[in-house]
Formats: structure tokens, C-alpha cells, sequence
């Protein structure tokens, strides 16, 4: 199999979404982002959001996989370039509100919080780049 990496488009947010909600299929997480019409609308509108129209859009770049022979997203991951002086923001201002009617701030808090406060205490306020990779596991 070959893949192609390039750089996501907005045409590219419903197979994002795809496979974000693939890689999430923990039923832990899986209280935080529901599979269902509600939360995928609001993930899609996340991602819109993230790409376009937020404070932070110019420091993000979302790169897909594609795999060459159907071409198809697999895979994508979500740069985030973070400069000194500057800490990752929190979810509510990278993310969109309301949130879909079947998912949760106290959830979004708990598992953003605990990512945010380890990435934290390893990289304080040196500029740095952040990768967020999304691609669904299988044991197959």
C-alpha cells in the first residue's frame, strides 16, 4: 500500500470526522464523542472552525493520509505551532460552544484538562510544535 501526505481542505472535514470518531472507539471516550448526528455535526463544525475561523487557525495545519489505491483518507494528524511565551489553549477556546446536545463540558474537562496539564508540564512556555495523530488501530 502507498499513501500520499498533503495538507487537509475543508472538503476533506467529513472523512476527518470518519476517522477521528475510528480512532476514538474506546467506550471511555466514546462518552466524550459520541458517534451520533449530533456530535459529528458539532466535530465537523469543530474542525471547520479550527481550520478557518479561530484566534489560533494560522498556527494549525491538519495533513491527511490517503491511501493511493482508493483513495481514501486513513489517517490525519492536527499541527499546532505554539510560540514562546504561549501555552496550549483550552479546549473552549480552540473548540466551538455550544457542544452537541449528547455530549458533555464536565467530560470535555476532564480528558482535555488532564492532556493539557501533562503537555503542560513537560513543555511550560517554549515554543514547540504539537501533533495530535488520529488514525484507527486495529488488531487485524
Amino acid at each position: 500500500m502507498t499513501y500520499t501526505i498533503s495538507r487537509a481542505s475543508v472538503g476533506s472535514i467529513p472523512s476527518i470526522v470518519n476517522v477521528s470518531l475510528a480512532a476514538f472507539s474506546d467506550p471511555v471516550i466514546r462518552t466524550i464523542y459520541p458517534d451520533s448526528p449530533p456530535a459529528r455535526e458539532w466535530l465537523a463544525s469543530s474542525i471547520n472552525f479550527s481550520m478557518t475561523s479561530s484566534p489560533d487557525s494560522q498556527n494549525t495545519i491538519y495533513m491527511i493520509a490517503t491511501e493511493d489505491a482508493k483513495g481514501e483518507i486513513v489517517a490525519f494528524g492536527k499541527w499546532i505551532v505554539i510560540k514562546d511565551g504561549e501555552k496550549l489553549k483550552d479546549w473552549r477556546e480552540r473548540l466551538p460552544l455550544p457542544l452537541a446536545v449528547d455530549m458533555s463540558e464536565e467530560k470535555l474537562d476532564w480528558f482535555d484538562g488532564a492532556m493539557k496539564k501533562q503537555h503542560e508540564a513537560i513543555m511550560g512556555e517554549r515554543g514547540h510544535y504539537c501533533i495530535r495523530p488520529y488514525f484507527p488501530f486495529s488488531n487485524s
